[in-house]
C-alpha cells in the first residue's frame, strides 16, 4: 500500500508530528511517497487507487446569483459571516470564506463547520427577530488525526493554526480523538 503526496505529509504540522506520521506509516506498512505529484490515477501503478484530492468549494450556485467570491473560490463574507456583496445573504458551511480575527481565514473542516454554522444561523435570527448580528469568535487549539485504532495525533496550535510545540501520540492521542468527536456530536444535535 502507498500514500502519495505531491508536497509532504501533513504540511499543517511540526516537525515532530510530521515524524510520527512517517514512523506510524512505516509501522503499517504504508509507502510514503511524499513530492510525488499524481494527474490521474493512470500515473500510479497500482491494481486500485483511492483518490482523495484536496477540498473544493461547491460555489456554481453562488457565482451565478451574483455574490463575490475571494480568491481562494468561497464566497466572500465579513466577520458576521454575510455576503460582502449581497449583506442579506448569510453563508456558512465549505463554501463560506468564514474568518475570524482571532484565526484569520478558516481552513473548511469539521473543526470549522460547526460554530461557523450556528454563528451564521444565529445572526440571520437575530436579524429577522429584529436584533443585532454578532461577529465570528473563533480560535484554533489543536488538530487531531486519527492514525488507526491504536494510534493518532494531536498537534496543539496557535489560535491562526500554526502550529506550536506540544505533541501527543499513539493511544492518549486517539482516546482524545474519541473524545473531540463526542463533544462535536453532541452539540451538533
Amino acid at each position: 500500500m502507498a500514500l502519495a503526496t505531491a508536497g509532504t505529509v501533513g504540511p499543517s504540522l511540526s516537525e515532530k508530528a510530521r515524524s510520527h506520521v512517517r514512523e506510524v506509516f512505516r509501522r503499517l506498512g504504508v509507502e510514503l511517497r511524499e513530492g510525488s505529484a499524481v494527474v490521474a490515477p493512470a500515473d500510479i501503478d497500482a491494481d486500485a487507487v483511492m483518490w482523495t484530492a484536496s477540498l473544493r468549494p461547491n460555489t456554481e450556485l453562488a457565482a451565478r446569483a451574483g455574490l463575490t467570491l475571494g480568491a481562494d473560490g468561497r464566497i466572500a463574507v465579513d466577520e458576521y459571516l454575510r455576503s460582502v456583496s449581497h449583506p442579506d445573504v448569510y453563508a456558512a458551511g465549505d463554501a463560506a470564506g468564514a474568518w475570524s480575527r482571532q484565526a484569520g481565514l478558516l481552513r473548511m473542516a469539521r473543526a470549522t463547520a460547526l460554530p461557523v454554522g450556528t454563528r451564521a444561523g444565529r445572526n440571520a435570527a437575530a436579524e429577522l427577530g429584529g436584533g443585532t448580528p454578532g461577529p465570528l469568535r473563533f480560535r484554533y487549539r489543536a488538530q487531531v488525526l486519527s492514525l488507526g485504532r491504536r494510534d493518532g495525533l494531536v498537534q496543539m496550535v496557535r489560535g491562526d493554526d500554526s502550529p506550536g510545540d506540544r505533541v501527543v501520540r499513539g493511544r492518549l492521542a486517539v482516546v482524545v480523538k474519541e473524545q473531540v468527536v463526542r463533544v462535536l456530536r453532541s452539540a451538533a444535535r
